[in-house]
């Protein structure tokens, strides 16, 4: 029981440290289109989207491990 509890919590955290990492992305984002700079903004929005996906997955595993 320690361990799931230990496992639904490691992978929020580490749910919540890819969002704020797709967050930050974006906002570089936001900053490359102001300055004009299509092809660098659009890099950095696919990557912020990767990361924002796999928070998502994350924080869905570690609630069905929670629900366990």
């Amino acid at each position: 029981m320690v361990f799931v509890r230990f496992v639904s919590n490691l992978l929020f955290w580490l749910g919540f440290g890819s969002l704020v990492v797709a967050i930050v992305l974006f906002e570089a984002g936001t900053r490359y289109m102001r300055q004009g700079k299509k092809v660098q903004r659009k890099k950095v929005d696919k990557v912020a989207w990767k990361f924002l996906a796999s928070a998502g997955i994350l924080f869905g595993l570690s609630l069905l491990i929670g629900l366990l």
